[in-house]
């Protein structure tokens, strides 16, 4: 029986934006995951960073690819995966986080969600497309095309 250990961790998108090798490669991106605390003294101090590989799939991949950059606080879902790895110079342990979920953190910073238009019903039966305010707005000096 595989147990799975389920994950939610929030931080901020380290390194690069979110890459993607070829069409039908994960996407993956690094967070850094930062613990803190306010003291005694009343001022707030840094803990520990972790660093976390994420691995995003297909259209959850595709999303984070055209949304998320650099900086941006985001909370991952997913299953944690630690793997033990050893070359001719080194060992190390790699800790990586199958996302389920990716979203921004509104804790932090507002995020504002872009929805697409929606088409009407009259469209369709009249086999027409329909212009939103900003398509169809002209100045005097455009002429219609």
């Amino acid at each position: 029986m595989s147990s799975q250990t389920w994950v939610t961790v929030c931080g901020v998108v380290a390194a690069d934006d979110p890459s993607q090798r070829s069409d039908t490669a994960p996407v993956k991106f690094r967070l850094a995951s930062t613990s803190s605390w306010k003291g005694d003294d009343g001022i707030w101090r840094d803990g520990v960073t972790n660093y976390f590989d994420v691995v995003c799939w297909d259209k959850l991949g595709r999303h984070v690819l055209e949304c998320v950059r650099r900086g941006d606080p985001v909370i991952v879902q997913g299953k944690l995966e630690i793997r033990d790895w050893e070359t001719d110079r080194a060992r190390g342990r790699t800790v990586q986080i199958n996302a389920q979920h990716v979203g921004f953190d509104l804790k932090i910073r507002k995020a504002y969600l872009q929805q697409p238009p929606v088409r009407p019903a009259w469209a369709e039966e009249r086999e027409e497309t329909p212009v939103t305010a900003l398509e169809g707005a002209q100045t005097q000096s455009e002429p219609a095309a």
